[in-house]
C-alpha cells in the first residue's frame, strides 16, 4: 500500500502498530469557517437575506447529548445481557478477575440483538461493546484475561489467517473483537485493517487500526508505522481534511525519519508530500482560477412559447384550495413532483399521477383521484403536516414503471410504495396491499418513510408500524414487490401536541455506501447498517430540534421552514442535516463517531452536491465548498422570499446538466450551478398565468412546468455552439 497507493498493494513493514485518531484541539486544525457576508444587492433593487454559518466546532467542545431527549430510540439489548454487566461490575469492582472474566463470557454468549449506548449519543453492538470493556479493564484484570485466552486467541488467527475473502474479515473481525487484549487480538485488528483496506473500505481500515490504541503498550515505530498506514487509508478516500490532521501528528512526531516502502527507505517527509499532492484540491474550489467557457446545457426561447396547458383540477376542486390559501395568507399550494422521459411526463400530485403526452398534452392514463388530491392539499395548507411525496422513473429490460410514494397518516391516509406500468398506469404492485410478513411484521402495516433506493434485485425502504413507533429497514423485490427481509432499525416515538394532535412522522433519507446503508430517522437519530449481514452497525441519537406550535386555528406548524434533510458521503465521511435542525454534524461512516459538527441556518436544505460543491436553498440558492464551508456564489435571482408566501423552501429547484432551473412568480430561471451566473431569465409571462411556483423537467426538447393548477410544455431551442474565437 505505501510502495504503490494507486493499485492498493499492501507493502509495510509487518509490525504490530497501535494509535488513535487524533482530534485536533484547534479550529484551525479542523476546518476554515467563514462567517458569510451580508447579501449583496442584485439587479432589479432585490436584496438577499444575510446567512451566517458559525465556526466549526470540534469533538470534545460538543456538549454530551443524552438520548432520552431523543425521539429516536435504538433497538435495546437483551435484559440478559444487561444483568451480566451488572455482575461484570461488581466483580471488577471487588477484583474478583476470574468470576468478572467469566461474565464477561457469558455476555458474550447472549443473543446479540439490540444496540447498548456507549457515549455522546453513540449506541454500538453488544460485541464491540465488550471490546471496550475488556480494554477498560484495569491492569490486573487485562493480565487476568491474556493469561486465560492467549493460547485460545492463536488458534483462531491461524484459522482466520487460511480464509479468504469475506469470510476471513470476518475471522478477523471475531478475533480482535473476542480477544482485543491479547497479542493475537492486536495483529488480528492490524489485518483486518489491511483486509479492509485493499477492499476499498477504507473508514473501516482506519477504524480498525484505531481500535489497537489501548490493548497494549506500543514503541514509537510501530506507531509510526500504523499512523502511515491511516494517512494512506485516508488518501485513498478521498479524506483531504482528515490526511491534513493525520499528516500533521506524524510530521511533529517522526519527520525526520525513514520509512521503508517496496523494500527501500524513503524520507516520511518525501512520502506525506506525495499523499497531500494528491489531494490538491480541483479548480472549482479556486475563485481565482481561469475556467473554460461553460456551454448551457441548453436554450431558453425569449418570449416562451406554449405547446401545451393541461389544467389538473375543475374549477370546483381548485376553489377548495384556494380557501385555505386565502385564510392563512398564502399565495399558491406547493407544486406537484414531476419526472418525463422521451415520450411522456409523469405527474404525482400527492399520490394521484397522471401520464401526459409530450408532444400533445393529452392525458394517456391517470391513477388516482385528482379531485381527491385537492382536498388532500387544502389540508395539508389548513394544518401544516407534511406528506410522504415522490416519484422516479424506474425503465427496466421488461419494460417502463414509476415508482410513486405517496400518503400521510395526519388524515389516514397510509404512506406506500406503488409502481406503475407507464404504458397504461397499471399497478404492477403497492407495499400496502401485500399482506406477505417477514418476522411476523405484514408490509401492509406499514407507513413508507423513504423514498425506494436500488440494491441489487431489490428496493430498500425505511417504515414505521402504522400509529406505531417500530421502524425497520425492509427489502423488497423490484420486480414483484415481495418483501425479502427487513431489519428493526429502532423505534421513532410518536410525538402529541398539546391539543392532542399527533405529529405525523417526517420523511427519512436512506443512502448507501457500499454495501452499508445509512439510515436519517428525522426525528433525532442516525443507524448504520450492513446489508451483507443484516446486522446494525451502530446508531446515534440526539436531541432533535424538531418543534411544533398549534396556532389560534387549531393548525398545526412546524418550527424552522426546511421540510427535508440531507445525509451525503463525502471524502470518507458522513455529511447529516436534520430536517429543521439547527445543526450540521459529520460523522465517521465506519464507526459512528461524532468527528464535527457546525451551526447551520434551519431553514437552508442541501439540494445538490457535485465534489467539493454543495448546493443550499433557502430563501435564496447558495453554494458553498462542503470542506471549508466558503461561499462560491449565492443568488436571489428567483425572489424566492417575496414570492411564495414564506414558503420558499419548497419551491423545487430542477438540475439539468451544469444549470439548474427553478419557475416562481417572478419568472423562469436559468442559472449555472458552477458559477452561479444567471443564464437566462425570462419574466412572468402570460403565457403561464397562473404559474406560482412550478416543478420544472426536461423532456423530448421540451421544459415542462408542473404548477399547482396545471401542466404546461414549451418547447426549447438547440443549445448555441461557442464563439470558439474568443474563448481565451
Amino acid at each position: 500500500m505505501i510502495g504503490s497507493m494507486k493499485t492498493r498493494k499492501t507493502r509495510w513493514v509487518t509490525a504490530v502498530a497501535a494509535t488513535t485518531i487524533a482530534v485536533a484541539t484547534s479550529l484551525a486544525d479542523v476546518a476554515r469557517a467563514e462567517s458569510w457576508l451580508a447579501a449583496p444587492q442584485v439587479a432589479g433593487g432585490l436584496q438577499q437575506r444575510e446567512m451566517n454559518i458559525a465556526r466549526i466546532m470540534v469533538q470534545g467542545r460538543v456538549s454530551t447529548v443524552s438520548s432520552n431527549d431523543a425521539v429516536y430510540a435504538p433497538p435495546s439489548p437483551p435484559r440478559e445481557f444487561r444483568e451480566h454487566l451488572d455482575v461484570i461490575a461488581l466483580e471488577v469492582e471487588a477484583e474478583r478477575w476470574e468470576k468478572a472474566l467469566a461474565a464477561i463470557d457469558a455476555a458474550k454468549r447472549t443473543d446479540h440483538v439490540g444496540l447498548i449506548a456507549a457515549d455522546d449519543g453513540l449506541y454500538q453492538p453488544l460485541d464491540q461493546y465488550i471490546s471496550q470493556l475488556l480494554r477498560s479493564l484495569p491492569p490486573e484484570g487485562q493480565r487476568a484475561f491474556r493469561m486465560f485466552n492467549d493460547k485460545a486467541a492463536a488458534s483462531m488467527l491461524v484459522d482466520a489467517d487460511a480464509l479468504r475473502g469475506e469470510a476471513q474479515i470476518e475471522a478477523y473481525r471475531q478475533v480482535a473483537n473476542d480477544f482485543t487484549l491479547t497479542p493475537s487480538g492486536t495483529k488480528a485488528n492490524d489485518l483486518l485493517g489491511d483486509a479492509l483496506f485493499e477492499s476499498g473500505r477504507f473508514s473501516e481500515a482506519v477504524d480498525a487500526w484505531r481500535n489497537i490504541l489501548a490493548s497494549i503498550d506500543h514503541d514509537a515505530a510501530d506507531v509510526k508505522q500504523l499512523r502511515i498506514k491511516r494517512a494512506i487509508a485516508f488518501a485513498e478516500a478521498g479524506d483531504a481534511s482528515s490526511l491534513r490532521r493525520e499528516v500533521a501528528v506524524i510530521r511533529r512526531q517522526f519527520a525526520n525519519e525513514q520509512v521503508a516502502v517496496a523494500g527501500e527507505a524513503k524520507s516520511v517527509n518525501a512520502l506525506l508530500d506525495d499523499l497531500l499532492v494528491d489531494q490538491a484540491t480541483d479548480d472549482t474550489a479556486d475563485p481565482d482560477r481561469p475556467r473554460e467557457i461553460e456551454r448551457p446545457s441548453l436554450q431558453l426561447p425569449d418570449p416562451l412559447a406554449q405547446s401545451w396547458r393541461l389544467q389538473l383540477f375543475s374549477d370546483a376542486a381548485r376553489q377548495t384550495m384556494v380557501q385555505p390559501l386565502t385564510r392563512y395568507g398564502r399565495t399558491t399550494p406547493p407544486p406537484p413532483l414531476a419526472v418525463a422521459d422521451d415520450h411522456r411526463v409523469y405527474v404525482n400530485h400527492l399520490g394521484a399521477v397522471m401520464a401526459i403526452d409530450l408532444s400533445t398534452g393529452k392525458p394517456a392514463w391517470q391513477s388516482g383521484d385528482f379531485e381527491g388530491s385537492a382536498r388532500r392539499i387544502a389540508d395539508m395548507i389548513r394544518y401544516g403536516h407534511y406528506p410522504i411525496n415522490d416519484i422516479q422513473l424506474d425503465s427496466t429490460l421488461e419494460g417502463g414503471a414509476v415508482l410513486v410514494t405517496s400518503g400521510n397518516p395526519f388524515n389516514q391516509r397510509q404512506p406506500h410504495l406503488r409502481r406503475l406500468n407507464t404504458d397504461n398506469g397499471q399497478t404492477l404492485w403497492d407495499t400496502s396491499q401485500n399482506g406477505n410478513a417477514v418476522d411476523g411484521v405484514a408490509l401492509s402495516s406499514q407507513d413508507v418513510l423513504s423514498s425506494p433506493t436500488r440494491f441489487g434485485d431489490d428496493l430498500l425502504i425505511i417504515t414505521r408500524t402504522q400509529g406505531q413507533s417500530p421502524m425497520s429497514l425492509f427489502a423488497i423485490s423490484h420486480a414483484t414487490g415481495e418483501p425479502a427481509w427487513r431489519i428493526p432499525i429502532g423505534e421513532a416515538g410518536s410525538q402529541v401536541t398539546g391539543h392532542g394532535q399527533r405529529i405525523p412522522p417526517i420523511p427519512a433519507e436512506l443512502t448507501l455506501i457500499g454495501h452499508t446503508a445509512y439510515v436519517l430517522t428525522n426525528m433525532g437519530g442516525l443507524i448504520a447498517v450492513d446489508l451483507d449481514r443484516r446486522e446494525l452497525l451502530w446508531a446515534r441519537a440526539w436531541s432533535t430540534s424538531i418543534a411544533w406550535s398549534v396556532t389560534n386555528y387549531g393548525s398545526m406548524t412546524r418550527a424552522g421552514k426546511a421540510t427535508r434533510g440531507a445525509l451525503h458521503p463525502h471524502a470518507g465521511r458522513l455529511m447529516v442535516k436534520e430536517a429543521g435542525d439547527d445543526i450540521l454534524r459529520w460523522i465517521d461512516p465506519a464507526s459512528g463517531r461524532l468527528l464535527a459538527r457546525l451551526p447551520f441556518d434551519r431553514s437552508a436544505t442541501p439540494i445538490a452536491f457535485a465534489g467539493n460543491q454543495m448546493i443550499l436553498q433557502n430563501d435564496a440558492i447558495t453554494s458553498v465548498n462542503i470542506d471549508t464551508f466558503e461561499p462560491r456564489w449565492r443568488t436571489a435571482h428567483t425572489m424566492l422570499g417575496a414570492s411564495n408566501g414564506g414558503e420558499s423552501d419548497r419551491t423545487p429547484v430542477s438540475f439539468h446538466g451544469p444549470d439548474l432551473f427553478q419557475l416562481t412568480s417572478a419568472g423562469l430561471f436559468q442559472i449555472s450551478r458552477t458559477t452561479g451566473k444567471l443564464i437566462a431569465w425570462i419574466e412572468d409571462d402570460p403565457i403561464m398565468p397562473d404559474a406560482g411556483v412550478a416543478t420544472v423537467v426536461i423532456g423530448d426538447n421540451h421544459l415542462i412546468a408542473a404548477t399547482a393548477w396545471s401542466v404546461y410544455a414549451m418547447p426549447l431551442n438547440p443549445p448555441t455552439e461557442p464563439d470558439v474565437s474568443s474563448t481565451p
